[in-house]
């Protein structure tokens, strides 16, 4: 039942007249990073990235837009230390993180994330437990602070959680944690038929099995998910949404049992 969610893929760009895109994903650090270069000196914004691991080398997904903000940083393969050093860093200057991504190399966590500039109030934690993310969310959220992005990720064994809020208002949310695929499913489902779509999608692997953590809003737009895909079944169906004018706005890549899957949201279309 994991493939039971909508549409869509990427290996390649796509430009349309409603939407200006780049996407890649299995790429190699280099590769990421030559990619990044070619796109932002055209004009695109670093919209996500996910990195995930292929055989113990690092790995990458993301997705560049034209219509982004070009006031952007990004941190790049940072240890705990590091990141948490970034964060203090950039805030200085008023960015905070937008697209946070974790993962587990050869044992040790490591850190992407997109900083964008704001001038609103903002929180950032790490290293969280399940139950210690379920208070940081019942927190902030009861303070008017709203879920900017979440990522669940595995360190020695045990699930983890990073997350980002922000002061601000917007379209109601619902954001849950600690799923598995089954549970996903249901509250896919649920949210579905009371008008929320997801936003948000982080998948990860605990003891061999993928676990998942999702941000829903409010919207009436159309939207289509889908969760657990490998490569070619991402690529056919990054293809069919590319024809039918979806545009790819998330990107999840993950490791389950040592493969790679991946999560994806796409917007509008037929």
């Amino acid at each position: 039942m994991r493939q039971l969610f909508a549409l869509s893929i990427l290996e390649f760009f796509l430009l349309t007249a409603s939407a200006q895109y780049a996407a890649r994903h299995n790429m190699s650090a280099s590769t990421f990073l030559t990619e990044n270069t070619k796109w932002k000196s055209q004009g695109y914004g670093l919209a996500d990235l996910s990195a995930y691991q292929i055989n113990g080398s690092a790995t990458y997904a993301a997705i560049w837009n034209k219509t982004l903000s070009s006031d952007w940083i990004l941190g790049y393969n940072l240890t705990e230390k590091w990141y948490q050093d970034t964060i203090n860093s950039y805030s200085q200057m008023n960015y905070r993180p937008q697209r946070i991504s974790c993962f587990d190399l050869g044992g040790a966590v490591y850190f992407n994330c997109i900083f964008f500039k704001t001038t609103s109030p903002w929180q950032a934690r790490h290293n969280l437990t399940a139950s210690q993310f379920q208070s940081e969310f019942n927190k902030w959220t009861s303070q008017g602070y709203r879920v900017v992005d979440v990522c669940g990720y595995s360190k020695n064994g045990t699930e983890m959680y990073a997350a980002v809020w922000e002061k601000s208002t917007g379209a109601a949310q619902v954001v849950r944690h600690a799923m598995s695929s089954a549970q996903f499913e249901t509250e896919f489902k649920k949210q579905d038929s009371l008008g929320f779509k997801p936003v948000r999608i982080t998948g990860f692997d605990i003891g061999g099995q993928d676990r998942y953590a999702a941000i829903w809003e409010k919207s009436n737009s159309r939207s289509y998910t889908r969760i657990f895909m490998d490569g070619s079944l991402y690529q056919t169906e990054f293809n069919n949404n590319s024809n039918r004018g979806a545009t790819l706005v998330h990107i999840d890549g993950y490791n389950v049992a040592g493969q790679p899957r991946f999560a994806a949201i796409w917007v509008g279309g037929n």
